[in-house]
Protein backbone atom coordinates (compact mmCIF):
# COMPACT_ATOMS: atom_id res chain seq x y z
CA UNK A 1 0.00 0.00 0.00
CA UNK A 2 1.25 3.50 -0.76
CA UNK A 3 1.46 6.64 1.32
CA UNK A 4 -1.77 8.62 2.00
CA UNK A 5 -1.71 12.38 2.43
CA UNK A 6 -4.61 14.65 3.41
CA UNK A 7 -5.23 17.21 0.68
CA UNK A 8 -7.66 19.70 -0.74
CA UNK A 9 -8.36 21.13 -4.16
CA UNK A 10 -6.68 24.42 -4.92
CA UNK A 11 -8.46 24.80 -8.24
CA UNK A 12 -12.10 23.96 -8.75
CA UNK A 13 -13.13 21.32 -11.28
CA UNK A 14 -15.94 21.71 -13.81
CA UNK A 15 -16.85 19.04 -16.34
CA UNK A 16 -19.80 19.97 -18.56
CA UNK A 17 -21.98 17.31 -20.20
CA UNK A 18 -20.24 16.05 -23.31
CA UNK A 19 -16.74 16.52 -21.88
CA UNK A 20 -14.81 13.77 -20.20
CA UNK A 21 -12.05 15.33 -18.12
CA UNK A 22 -10.54 18.46 -16.59
CA UNK A 23 -7.15 19.44 -15.19
CA UNK A 24 -6.78 20.23 -11.50
CA UNK A 25 -4.38 21.08 -8.69
CA UNK A 26 -4.43 19.91 -5.05
CA UNK A 27 -2.31 20.78 -2.03
CA UNK A 28 -1.47 18.49 0.91
CA UNK A 29 -0.85 19.30 4.56
CA UNK A 30 2.70 18.05 4.03
CA UNK A 31 3.29 20.93 1.59
CA UNK A 32 3.15 19.08 -1.72
CA UNK A 33 1.26 20.51 -4.69
CA UNK A 34 -0.13 17.79 -6.97
CA UNK A 35 -1.22 18.26 -10.60
CA UNK A 36 -3.51 15.84 -12.38
CA UNK A 37 -6.67 15.12 -14.32
CA UNK A 38 -10.22 14.38 -13.15
CA UNK A 39 -12.35 12.01 -15.23
CA UNK A 40 -16.09 11.55 -14.72
CA UNK A 41 -17.18 7.94 -14.13
CA UNK A 42 -20.65 6.42 -14.62
CA UNK A 43 -21.51 6.80 -10.94
CA UNK A 44 -21.02 10.59 -11.07
CA UNK A 45 -17.73 10.45 -9.17
CA UNK A 46 -14.61 12.18 -10.35
CA UNK A 47 -11.74 9.73 -10.63
CA UNK A 48 -8.61 11.81 -10.14
CA UNK A 49 -5.11 10.77 -11.15
CA UNK A 50 -2.04 12.83 -10.38
CA UNK A 51 1.19 12.60 -12.36
CA UNK A 52 3.30 15.46 -10.94
CA UNK A 53 4.00 16.83 -7.51
CA UNK A 54 6.06 19.79 -6.36
CA UNK A 55 7.47 20.65 -2.96
CA UNK A 56 9.43 23.84 -2.83
CA UNK A 57 11.59 23.91 -5.95
CA UNK A 58 11.72 20.13 -6.36
CA UNK A 59 9.49 18.42 -8.95
CA UNK A 60 8.47 14.77 -8.72
CA UNK A 61 6.98 12.40 -11.25
CA UNK A 62 4.33 10.46 -9.32
CA UNK A 63 1.49 8.01 -9.69
CA UNK A 64 -1.24 9.02 -7.27
CA UNK A 65 -5.03 8.85 -7.04
CA UNK A 66 -7.61 10.75 -5.04
CA UNK A 67 -9.83 9.03 -2.49
CA UNK A 68 -12.81 10.56 -0.74
CA UNK A 69 -12.65 11.16 3.01
CA UNK A 70 -13.87 7.59 3.65
CA UNK A 71 -11.07 6.12 1.54
CA UNK A 72 -13.22 5.23 -1.49
CA UNK A 73 -11.69 5.79 -4.93
CA UNK A 74 -12.82 9.03 -6.54
CA UNK A 75 -14.59 12.07 -5.15
CA UNK A 76 -18.38 12.54 -5.48
CA UNK A 77 -19.14 15.48 -7.73
CA UNK A 78 -21.83 18.10 -7.29
CA UNK A 79 -24.28 17.97 -10.19
CA UNK A 80 -26.13 21.02 -11.41
CA UNK A 81 -28.02 22.17 -14.45
CA UNK A 82 -26.86 25.48 -15.84
CA UNK A 83 -28.07 27.77 -18.57
CA UNK A 84 -24.83 29.34 -19.79
CA UNK A 85 -26.52 31.43 -22.50
CA UNK A 86 -29.77 32.33 -20.77
CA UNK A 87 -30.16 35.84 -22.24
CA UNK A 88 -29.27 34.65 -25.74
CA UNK A 89 -31.70 31.76 -25.40
CA UNK A 90 -34.50 34.08 -24.24
CA UNK A 91 -33.90 36.31 -27.27
CA UNK A 92 -33.86 33.27 -29.54
CA UNK A 93 -37.10 32.03 -27.97
CA UNK A 94 -38.76 35.40 -28.57
CA UNK A 95 -37.50 35.37 -32.17
CA UNK A 96 -38.85 31.85 -32.71
CA UNK A 97 -42.25 32.93 -31.35
CA UNK A 98 -42.26 35.96 -33.64
CA UNK A 99 -41.43 33.78 -36.65
CA UNK A 100 -44.28 31.40 -35.78
CA UNK A 101 -46.74 34.31 -35.43
CA UNK A 102 -45.72 35.85 -38.76
CA UNK A 103 -45.92 32.48 -40.56
CA UNK A 104 -49.39 31.88 -39.07
CA UNK A 105 -50.45 35.42 -40.06
CA UNK A 106 -49.14 34.87 -43.60
CA UNK A 107 -51.14 31.64 -43.97
CA UNK A 108 -54.36 33.03 -42.54
CA UNK A 109 -57.35 33.59 -44.76
CA UNK A 110 -60.88 34.75 -44.44
CA UNK A 111 -63.99 32.93 -45.58
CA UNK A 112 -67.22 34.64 -46.51
CA UNK A 113 -70.57 32.94 -47.17
CA UNK A 114 -72.18 34.54 -50.20
CA UNK A 115 -75.89 34.96 -50.78
CA UNK A 116 -77.22 31.82 -52.41
CA UNK A 117 -74.88 29.51 -50.45
CA UNK A 118 -71.59 30.23 -52.18
CA UNK A 119 -68.34 30.45 -50.26
CA UNK A 120 -65.51 32.85 -51.00
CA UNK A 121 -62.02 32.58 -49.49
CA UNK A 122 -59.41 35.25 -49.63
CA UNK A 123 -55.95 35.71 -48.28
CA UNK A 124 -53.71 38.71 -48.38
CA UNK A 125 -49.94 38.67 -48.19
CA UNK A 126 -48.54 39.93 -44.91
CA UNK A 127 -47.30 43.50 -44.85
CA UNK A 128 -43.75 43.97 -46.15
CA UNK A 129 -42.52 45.02 -42.68
CA UNK A 130 -43.63 41.72 -41.12
CA UNK A 131 -41.99 39.75 -43.93
CA UNK A 132 -38.67 41.54 -43.36
CA UNK A 133 -39.01 41.13 -39.58
CA UNK A 134 -39.66 37.40 -40.02
CA UNK A 135 -36.52 37.00 -42.14
CA UNK A 136 -34.46 38.80 -39.51
CA UNK A 137 -35.95 36.78 -36.65
CA UNK A 138 -35.22 33.51 -38.46
CA UNK A 139 -31.53 34.41 -38.43
CA UNK A 140 -31.39 34.46 -34.62
CA UNK A 141 -34.06 31.86 -33.83
CA UNK A 142 -32.79 28.70 -32.12
CA UNK A 143 -32.65 25.54 -34.21
CA UNK A 144 -35.28 23.01 -33.11
CA UNK A 145 -32.71 20.55 -31.69
CA UNK A 146 -30.62 23.02 -29.67
CA UNK A 147 -30.21 22.71 -25.92
CA UNK A 148 -30.16 25.63 -23.55
CA UNK A 149 -29.55 23.77 -20.29
CA UNK A 150 -26.31 21.89 -19.66
CA UNK A 151 -25.63 19.38 -16.88
CA UNK A 152 -22.34 20.10 -15.08
CA UNK A 153 -20.33 18.00 -12.61
CA UNK A 154 -18.09 20.04 -10.34
CA UNK A 155 -15.92 20.19 -7.24
CA UNK A 156 -15.34 23.45 -5.40
CA UNK A 157 -11.89 24.70 -4.39
CA UNK A 158 -11.21 23.48 -0.87
CA UNK A 159 -12.85 20.07 -1.44
CA UNK A 160 -11.05 17.66 0.89
CA UNK A 161 -9.63 14.34 -0.25
CA UNK A 162 -6.95 11.81 0.49
CA UNK A 163 -4.15 11.48 -2.03
CA UNK A 164 -2.78 7.97 -2.28
CA UNK A 165 0.72 7.92 -3.75
CA UNK A 166 1.16 4.57 -5.47
CA UNK A 167 4.61 3.04 -5.02
CA UNK A 168 6.61 2.48 -8.16
CA UNK A 169 9.32 3.99 -10.23
CA UNK A 170 8.87 7.65 -9.34
CA UNK A 171 11.56 10.15 -8.64
CA UNK A 172 12.55 13.76 -8.33
CA UNK A 173 13.84 15.90 -11.18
Amino acid sequence: MGEKQQGELVSGVVIPEGSSQAALMARTKEGYVFFGVATLDRAGRLQIQFDRAYKGKVAYVVRAVALDERGVAGVPAQVSEQAPNLVTNLLRGAASGLVSYIEFYAKSSSTTILPGGGVASSSAPPPLGLTILSGSAKQIAAPPDSTSVVRVWSLEPGTRMQILVVPGDVGGR
